[in-house]
């Protein structure tokens, strides 16, 4: 026989199958499929339902596979009125899905003729803020996009955002787990930036652009007359606290001026107490530095001075104390190298200037691994011992290490004591 397919739903699609061996195969049945959309956007349920007649009555019972291809995508019962139905979503493209009916009882198996079904990228909208606005030229200024997908796509958004200044690119960051990223970027140009934010999209989400954002950026105050210049302040650091005779450092000086104002000009001149190390031109930031080292050792009080300029007036950092220590050497040697459990052995470490113009003071600690056995102070000779023994036969590594002192930086040295 064949169905009438006339009265069925529109996009719905019958196809009868009588599966025989040439003995009794049972009632011939027809399995007719629908969907509950012919196109879906990724991450949007999609109903499919398989109706299962006969001309003997809808069977009651038996189970329905829904395949998309040669890809199963479930089972459902068949309920008492002949249906079975199975809800998911899909993945993103084209395909065609068929319903096949387990035969049950007096009732033989028929598969449905395939129905068409298109998924699509889910849409997306995407919304953008700004920290502050108006701004200063050469203010920091941060931009937020949060990007979201439109119902009935669901999901969350990955990929990257472009921040776009007009048609000039800001920059692009990666969306992070909640779907939202931030750029922070400043302006040299006075006047309103038209900002925007461009999601590019994946595989499964289409692109989208966020509404203008007009930046407002507006040019620095206008300075006081050259008879009153404005107020600054000058920071200064060191790259490090404390180096070695001949070692190279790196002082930066940040010089800033009122809030809103423009940023200072001019030179710094960096003084080790009242000698003057260098003076450097002020770059983009305010910043000037100098790289520079010791020849003598010991407290050297650095000061970072602002010489001011047509708009800007002078001032000082605070000073800070660059410790330099001259490099040492420690040798150490013990009363005898073989000793006995338990004989007392003296270990003694010498701590020298090898520049010979100076004599180390402080203390030498004395270690067995990361056991301390002693400290012993460094006399005039440079000299510090320990006496000690060793309830353990074996090899046993002693170090001695001296700890500096202001004007000497450390240094170590070891041995292995033998004990029999």
């Amino acid at each position: 026989d064949r169905a009438d397919a006339s009265g069925l739903d529109a996009g719905t699609i019958g196809l009868t199958v009588n599966l025989g061996d040439g003995q009794d195969a049972g009632v011939t049945t027809t399995t007719t499929l629908r969907t509950s959309t012919a196109t879906a956007v990724f991450g949007q349920p999609v109903t499919l339902t398989a109706n299962v007649s006969s001309a003997a009555g809808s069977p009651t019972g038996g189970f329905v596979t829904f395949r998309a291809g040669n890809s199963v995508l479930g089972t459902a019962l068949v309920d008492a009125n002949g249906q079975a139905t199975l809800t998911l979503p899909l993945g993103i493209g084209s395909t065609t899905l068929t319903a096949s009916f387990a035969g049950t009882g007096n009732f033989a198996n028929s598969t449905s003729a395939g129905v068409a079904l298109t998924v699509n990228p889910a849409a997306t909208s995407v919304a953008l803020t700004s920290s502050a606005s108006p701004v200063v030229a050469g203010q920091s200024v941060t931009f937020t996009a949060a990007v979201s997908v439109l119902a009935p796509g669901v999901g969350v958004p990955a990929g990257t955002v472009t921040f776009m200044d007009g048609n000039v690119i800001l920059g692009t960051r990666a969306l992070g787990p909640t779907g939202t990223t931030s750029f922070t970027t400043s302006f040299a140009a006075a006047g309103g930036h038209a900002i925007t934010a461009v999601y590019n999209g994946n595989f499964t989400l289409q692109a989208s652009t966020s509404q203008a954002l007009t930046e407002q950026v507006n040019a620095p105050a206008t300075p006081p007359a050259a008879t009153t210049p404005q107020a600054t302040t000058t920071a200064l650091v060191a790259s490090a606290t404390t180096v070695r005779v001949g070692q190279s450092v790196t002082f930066t000086a940040t010089v800033r001026g009122p809030a809103g104002s423009a940023t200072p000009t001019g030179t710094v001149t960096f003084m080790d107490g009242n000698v003057i190390l260098g003076t450097v031109a002020v770059v983009t930031g305010g910043q000037a530095r100098l790289t520079t080292n010791f020849a003598a050792a010991g407290g050297h009080v650095i000061t970072a001075v602002y010489n001011g300029d047509a708009n800007f007036a002078a001032s000082s950092s605070r000073s800070l104390t660059e410790q330099v220590r001259k490099a040492t050497t420690t040798a150490l040697v013990a009363s005898a190298t073989t000793v006995a459990v338990g004989q007392p052995v003296t270990f003694t470490a010498t701590v020298r200037d090898p520049s010979g113009t100076g004599t180390p003071t402080g203390t030498v600690t004395f270690k067995e691994g990361n056991v301390i056995l002693g400290t012993g102070t460094v006399g005039a000779d440079g000299k510090a011992r320990l006496t000690t023994n060793f309830a353990v036969a074996g090899g046993h590594v002693i170090t001695a290490v001296y700890s500096g002192d202001a004007n000497f930086a450390s240094s170590s040295r070891s041995l292995t004591e033998q004990i029999i």
